[in-house]
């Protein structure tokens, strides 16, 4: 997303206090989004399955911060607020719109390939996982993605999820054990 879409939703600024609060608000939230912005596109494609989609996605939960800034009100976590909504809108982008059912597999498919037979193991070892991530449950997939592909912590993902950070460590366990046993046969 470039921020055109917001700043648009912004009257001009001017000289007075009020407008440059204003602008203060808006350079700050500017640099949230920059700061943010690609874990969570990253995040919200692990769910949608599709980068455009998920860019959508993220653009939308920014516009909507932006519009209710001065009504919502965050504890403690504004990063964890973020991906709670990009999760929320994005399970109510899957309940309106039947999702692209691309295959993981195809996605690993299209990563560039090296030279020799390493590239050929290396690709397989990837599929393999991918393929094993992917017949995870759906909140343990979810945690272990979170946790390993946007490298959250046990406390990050639980404050997101609502969970307590026992469950995630659980979950990530569970994962791993399940991937280990797909992948080599034993769950050691």
């Amino acid at each position: 997303m470039d921020l055109l879409r917001i700043r648009k939703n912004c009257p001009p600024f001017g000289g007075t206090d009020l407008e440059m609060e204003k602008d203060s608000q808006l350079r700050a939230f500017e640099a949230l989004f920059r700061k943010l912005n690609t874990a969570l596109v990253r995040y919200a494609t692990f769910q949608l399955s599709g980068s455009d989609e998920a860019s959508e996605v993220v653009q939308d939960v920014f516009i909507n911060v932006w519009a209710k800034r001065d009504r919502l009100v965050f504890d403690d976590n504004l990063k964890a607020y973020l991906y709670r909504a990009v999760r929320n809108h994005s399970i109510n982008r899957l309940k309106k719109f039947k999702p692209d059912t691309t295959d993981i597999d195809d996605r690993v498919m299209a990563l560039p390939a090296e030279d020799g037979s390493d590239a050929s193991r290396k690709e397989e070892m990837l599929s393999s996982i991918f393929r094993q991530v992917d017949e995870l449950p759906n909140n343990c997939k979810e945690i272990f993605l979170m946790s390993r592909m946007e490298g959250l912590s046990h406390k990050e993902i639980a404050e997101i999820l609502e969970i307590s950070p026992k469950t995630v460590e659980n979950q990530v366990g569970i994962a791993l054990k399940k991937i280990r046993k797909g992948i080599f046969g034993k769950e050691d």
